[in-house]
């Protein structure tokens, strides 16, 4: 993940950062970027387009600064139509897993099959069994669900690994 600071905007200063950091995990061999910029509800493509540029050829999923758009199904449209995109981050907002599962599925379908819509934040085990079951997405970004005793700062933990690749499994 390239990021400077904890939200998703950024000054001019910090894009320079973020670029060098973006050019030098190319150098080192990384195979994509996770990074997104959003401003008062909408996409920030300026600040997206000079770091991605500093990475050329490295795919990039747009991360959580989605979730924090006034109109994320445009939002959608509009990152599909930047071909170094290959993914969004998403919870899928607020609500019930089901609620959410379903606007995954939409975001789904608006991306079309050369952006990933990735499920990530909020996702415990509930939710994992949601989406997983209900196949809304494709791919699962975990944190708490992988962790003793679903704390996020806890420490990974193979029993709980094991219990959601089992999961998965069984609906594969």
């Amino acid at each position: 993940m390239v990021r400077e600071n904890a939200g998703f905007e950024a000054s001019d200063s910090e894009i320079e950062v973020m670029r060098a950091a973006a050019w030098n995990f190319t150098k080192l061999g990384v195979d994509g970027l996770v990074v997104g910029f959003a401003k008062s509800g909408w996409l920030s493509l300026e600040p997206l387009t000079a770091v991605i540029e500093a990475a050329p050829a490295v795919p990039v999923t747009f991360h959580r600064a989605f979730d924090t758009l006034e109109d994320p199904l445009s939002a959608v449209g509009t990152l599909s139509s930047v071909s170094r995109i290959d993914g969004i981050l998403t919870s899928g907002g607020e609500g019930s897993p089901e609620e959410r599962c379903s606007r995954l599925r939409a975001y789904a379908a608006r991306s079309g099959p050369r952006v990933a819509i990735i499920a990530g934040g909020g996702v415990d085990l509930e939710a994992f069994r949601v989406f997983v079951s209900a196949g809304c997405v494709r791919q699962i970004h975990v944190g708490r669900a992988a962790r003793e005793g679903a704390n996020p700062e806890g420490p990974v933990a193979a029993t709980a690994v094991r219990r959601l690749r089992d999961l998965a499994d069984a609906h594969a």
